[in-house]
């Protein structure tokens, strides 16, 4: 392996990266300075250590054909200008956290990501999260997008926090594979979709969503709470196979939501019952 390979390396000009040029593999993390504005990677397949971009205000492209894994953090903040991320092969990482990339409107993810630790992406322009398909998941965190109109997720499970928040007024929330999380946080969703989900560990909330019904059909748990908050359009909840909610069971401020009897089964609510509206069953 050349030495250059063998280490971490800080990439400080568009030019320092051609000295990576035969390296499939670099021992160590990969740090992009500010003042790079194009990054291109052709050979390197693995980088065994983070790949770190923040502040780099005139980045606008990203090309890195052969990589198939990051195995510690993929980390990208206040690339303002950003619009071109291509790692087509691109399947194993360790974490995702991307905050601030406000030109970055597409991913070039073929293959597709579907093993990475936890996700984070805040303040993009993606209108999709195509090439992100993960089967498990410790987070799983999507704000603030203002132009994301799907999330279509194959996740099985999360185990500690799923949140979908302040993304485009009419997006799609898709987990048709998730059978179980720890929490999950929905907020200002135009429609939501959990055909599978069958126990949720704490908490489970769906606040400010403008979908009208929503069904659960497997969900037979709920740890602590269970609560709608705000969804001004809701007029059905189905969940007739809940039997049990360890905490707080809430219908509060859904202003057209009277009915229910959509949870034929439930028994149990071990905190309180928190009901505000009129209810006519």
């Amino acid at each position: 392996m050349l030495a250059q390979c063998d280490k971490s390396v800080e990439i400080k000009s568009d030019s320092d990266a051609s000295a990576l040029s035969n390296c499939s593999t670099i021992k160590g993390d990969v740090t992009i300075d500010v003042g790079v504005t194009t990054i291109s990677l052709p050979s390197v397949q693995t980088i065994e250590g983070d790949l770190t971009i923040k502040g780099a205000v005139g980045l606008t492209s990203i090309d890195c054909p052969m990589l198939r894994q990051i195995e510690g953090d993929f980390v990208m903040q206040g690339l303002t200008v950003l619009s071109s991320l291509s790692m087509p092969e691109l399947a194993k990482v360790g974490s995702i956290s991307w905050t601030t990339l406000p030109a970055l409107s597409q991913l070039t993810f073929t293959k597709g990501v579907t093993e990475a630790s936890s996700v984070l992406i805040t303040d993009t322009i993606l209108t999709s999260l195509s090439g992100i398909s993960l089967m498990t998941v410790k987070t799983f965190n999507i704000n603030n997008n203002r132009y994301l109109n799907v999330v279509d997720s194959p996740l099985g499970n999360v185990s500690e926090a799923l949140s979908v928040e302040f993304n485009g007024k009419s997006l799609n929330c898709s987990f048709s594979q998730l059978v179980w999380a720890t929490n999950i946080t929905i907020r200002e969703a135009g429609d939501v979709f959990f055909p599978k989900l069958a126990s949720v560990n704490n908490s489970i909330a769906f606040i400010q969503n403008s979908f009208s019904s929503v069904s659960f059909p497997q969900l037979e748990k709920v740890g602590q709470s269970f609560a709608f908050n705000g969804n001004t359009q809701l007029t059905n909840v189905t969940a007739n196979s809940l039997t049990s909610v360890g905490g707080t069971f809430q219908f509060a401020n859904n202003t057209q939501f009277q009915n229910l009897n959509g949870f034929r089964s439930l028994k149990t609510v071990g905190g309180s019952v928190d009901l505000s509206g009129t209810f006519k069953k």
